[in-house]
């Protein structure tokens, strides 16, 4: 919880996020998405993507650390705000089940990003594998928050888990 409230403090006072990395800059569909984020989420994903090269991790796993959150923000330009964040992470501890109904489609527009910050790995799994990511990107990107990851998605959880 502790590493939550300080990515949400980082949130708050990042006012520009890094330069876009080299990988993604031939694909521009893929840009779009990523720079459809918040800067402070572009960021993380650039600090995300720098641990797991310094970590070893495969060209998969480095990839999907680097985007692993682009499911945050809607087609439609509503990104997950900090206060967006804040609610889920304390219903997903104390009111699961809360969250789970706030969830549910039809979603009002005053609740897209609550799901867009609980769903986001499903949500950008879906959209990488529209652009025709590889399976094993797809894959890492959605299971990025499961409960028990194995190698190099552990690995890759643990950084997430850490950087602001």
């Amino acid at each position: 919880m502790r590493h939550r409230l300080r990515q949400g403090l980082s949130a708050l006072v990042v006012s520009d996020a890094a330069t876009l990395p080299a990988p993604l800059g031939e694909m521009p569909r893929t840009t779009r998405l990523f720079s459809a984020l918040a800067p402070h989420d572009r960021r993380h994903l650039v600090a995300v993507h720098r641990a797991c090269i310094a970590n070893g991790l495969s060209l998969e796993m480095t990839m999907a650390g680097l985007l692993h959150d682009v499911g945050k923000a809607s087609l439609s330009g509503r990104r997950v705000t900090v206060l967006d964040r804040s609610v889920r992470v304390v219903l997903a501890r104390w009111r699961p089940e809360l969250l789970v109904r706030l969830c549910r489609v039809p979603t009002p527009a005053w609740r897209l990003g609550l799901v867009l910050a609980n769903e986001h790995a499903t949500l950008g799994a879906g959209r990488l594998a529209a652009l025709g990511w590889p399976d094993s990107i797809v894959t890492a990107v959605r299971e990025h928050q499961s409960d028990s990851p194995k190698g190099g998605l552990a690995t890759l959880r643990r950084i997430d888990d850490t950087t602001p």
